[in-house]
């Protein structure tokens, strides 16, 4: 398999998973009948949540190709794959995650405007976004996700790589953060 090709693979082989989780979050959204009073929002409650579960599928998609010794024991019994493009499948995942995390991020700020405007909670918006505890692990994951992004720069890469890698050992955050946050919504 050519490089154009693999590449096309791998990225419709994530697009179409989260296309997939995007429509499927937003339809469970408007189906639940314990969030009629959150839909009454409006759209931004399903936008948020169907990022919500791609955030959730690219977590669990980006340490995939950056594992080495899973990629060295699927290497010699998938030589069809082009398990060279590692670290470019890990960018792509990185922008996606990136992406989705911009819109649940946005989507929250809405809500919880509209949750404050509406009265559908006795707490106002800024209690809901700094001192609840889906609010502060939300903002201690985005501050490391920073951190990452910037210092994961060709730039900074080529200057000081041991910032670009001490940065990247966040990542142990990062998912203590989503495994939080879905615990806390099994609770």
């Amino acid at each position: 398999m050519d490089r154009g090709t693999y590449r096309s693979f791998c990225l419709w082989m994530v697009a179409f998973p989260q296309m997939a989780m995007w429509v499927n979050g937003r339809i469970r959204q408007g189906r639940d009948i314990r969030l009629v009073a959150t839909n009454k929002i409006g759209y931004s409650v399903s936008m948020s949540r169907g990022a919500g579960l791609c955030i959730a599928f690219d977590s669990a998609l980006i340490l995939l190709p950056m594992l080495r010794t899973v990629i060295t024991m699927i290497y010699p019994k998938f030589t069809f794959l082009n398990l060279d493009e590692n670290i470019w499948f890990h960018r792509q995942v990185a922008y996606a995650l990136l992406f989705f995390t911009v819109i649940h991020v946005t989507g929250f700020y809405v809500n919880f405007y509209k949750i404050e405007e509406l009265k559908i909670r006795p707490e106002d918006a800024y209690t809901m976004l700094y001192r609840s505890w889906a609010g502060v692990t939300g903002w201690i994951m985005c501050l490391v996700m920073f951190l990452i992004y910037t210092t994961a720069s060709k730039s900074i890469r080529i200057m000081n790589f041991e910032t670009f890698r001490y940065t990247h050992f966040l990542y142990w955050v990062f998912f203590i953060g989503i495994s939080s946050s879905a615990l806390g919504k099994l609770m």
